[in-house]
């Protein structure tokens, strides 16, 4: 099965048939994009490059007459599926599906076919994917982290060709939702803004949209660096969000979780780069929770994130405004604490 990296690699040789199944359509699209840049005649685009959508009103006849219909003026044609729901798991459409992977067993060598379903909640859906591999190639789209997000968030700053250091890169992807659709538009906000130059931290601070998940983070980081004008700052931005308490104080949770961890393997005698292998925290943020770490004992840390758990368990019980106001009380008894 086919990851991110090497589906980019196909397009070196462009196969007959593809199935993708991924988390994010800002990769698909990037996919779809280079597959058209390398097959398709731009002037005669709309006869060769054809769009599909698998739903209420799809025939499946149709689109085998749309593939069997020879391409116009140039050796090959490209016909998408999107939508494809028969890719994550559900029984429905087996009729349809049947007639489909009966088809593919000889679609036109002319024919490129890329079928994708991109979904919504990864942890709550089960890819068919391996039941059409003999048919095409499968492909598995993950959501793309370390190195391989990197690398991708500057191949976007290349293709725009926006300068920016490799240091900036990661500043840049610590402030971003992991969505490459955002990512791009956030690029190009970017590209407008610095007008050629070459963008610095101050430009990333001033342009990019910090996405909730780096509030918390910045949030958490001013609490535990005892900065109690920031910290209540970010807290009414995590809550003017329009997030619920429930799901600010989850993630809240998860984060001080994390941080946990690296204090306990640090006291155990783990080395940050032991840590960053075991825990799959980005550098930057890494750096910040090792630093914050030397301040607390892990008994202190622990008790911190007790507080934070009575408050959580609290908001599950009441919708209680005054809930804020003991929130706010419980940061200033961390940040004044000597």
């Amino acid at each position: 099965m086919l990851n991110y990296s090497s589906l980019m690699q196909e397009l070196e040789n462009i196969k007959n048939c593809y199935f993708i199944y991924s988390y994010d359509y800002g990769l698909v699209f990037n996919f779809l994009k280079k597959v058209e840049s390398k097959i398709i005649n731009k002037d005669i685009r709309e006869f060769n490059y054809i769009t599909m959508k698998f739903d209420n009103n799809f025939n499946v006849e149709d689109f085998f007459e749309v593939c069997n219909t020879i391409p116009m003026m140039q050796d090959k044609k490209v016909v998408v599926l999107e939508n494809a729901t028969f890719l994550k798991g559900e029984n429905e459409n087996k009729e349809v599906v049947s007639k489909l992977k009966q088809y593919f067993e000889n679609l036109p060598t002319y024919c490129v076919v890329i079928i994708y379903y991109v979904f919504q909640e990864q942890e709550k859906n089960k890819d068919l994917l391996s039941s059409f591999s003999k048919f095409g190639e499968v492909c598995k789209i993950q959501e793309l982290k370390g190195e391989e997000f990197y690398k991708e968030v500057l191949s976007i700053f290349k293709k725009y060709d926006v300068s920016i250091k490799p240091n900036l890169v990661r500043f840049f992807c610590d402030r971003v939702v992991n969505d490459f659709f955002h990512i791009e538009n956030e690029i190009l906000k970017l590209k407008s803004f610095i007008n050629d130059k070459e963008v610095t931290k101050e430009d990333i601070e001033e342009v990019v949209s910090k996405s909730f998940e780096h509030n918390v983070f910045i949030f958490i980081n001013n609490v535990l660096d005892k900065n109690l004008k920031i910290s209540l700052k970010v807290l009414k931005e995590l809550i003017s969000n329009g997030k619920e308490l429930n799901y600010i104080f989850s993630m809240l949770t998860s984060q001080f979780l994390k941080f946990l961890d690296v204090k306990t393997m640090l006291v155990s005698g783990f080395d940050s780069s032991e840590i960053a292998k075991k825990t799959k925290i980005n550098q930057y943020v890494l750096k910040n929770f090792v630093r914050l770490s030397n301040k607390y004992s892990l008994n202190e840390l622990i008790n911190i994130i007790d507080g934070f758990l009575n408050i959580e368990h609290k908001v599950k019980k009441s919708s209680n405004s005054d809930i804020v106001y003991e929130i706010e009380n419980y940061i200033v008894t961390i940040c004044l604490k000597n």
